[in-house]
């Protein structure tokens, strides 16, 4: 019995010390791992956190952007009220109001200015007082007059003109211009 007794501790002892060899060899890789995973972990951390930094610089952008569009939308539609709410205020005026480029040919006419003219806006766009016969001949150089002193930026007028009506009938009437830039 001593023998197997001695058999058992030797063996136990020699295993153990095997083990206790084996786990010291292989400590320094366990300790290794340990300090990988440890700075996997912090770069882990930070990749989250930079991801999540990141994700609220772009969801605060993203709301900006929302807000912008918003304003754009009801700044265009308060633009296109206006129009509409100037294009009314145009055609439905009852003084005749054109509008001429710098040469003299008409752009816009408003229903008063079809009525006195005789012309619609349509026959009217593109051509000039001269083209429609509606100033007589001899008023041709005051007309061009104004035209010059708008074309410098300044007002011009009022002035008296004998117009002429698309069926013949003449009228007295008072010309006022005023420069406006408009964009196409």
């Amino acid at each position: 019995e001593y023998e197997a007794f001695l058999e058992k501790v030797i063996g136990y002892s020699c295993g153990f010390i095997l083990l206790a060899i084996g786990f010291w060899k292989w400590m320094p890789a366990v300790v290794a791992l340990g300090s990988a995973e440890k700075a996997l972990k912090k770069s882990l951390d930070e990749l989250e956190s930079k991801v999540e930094n990141r994700t609220a610089e772009l969801v605060k952008v993203n709301e900006e952007l929302h807000l912008e569009i918003a304003e754009h939308k009801r700044t265009k539609e308060h633009i296109e009220s206006s129009k509409e709410y100037l294009k009314i205020l145009f055609d439905y005026t009852p003084e005749a109001i054109y509008v001429t480029d710098l040469k003299g040919a008409f752009r816009d006419f408003n229903k008063a200015a079809e009525k006195l003219s005789g012309y619609t806006k349509e026959e009217a766009t593109g051509k000039n007082f001269q083209e429609l016969n509606l100033i007589k001949l001899d008023q041709i150089p005051r007309i061009l007059f104004l035209l010059a002193k708008i074309a410098m930026g300044k007002p011009a007028g009022p002035e008296e003109f004998t117009f002429r009506h698309k069926d013949g009938t003449l009228a007295e009437i008072e010309i006022m211009g005023y420069p406006v830039t408009i964009d196409n």
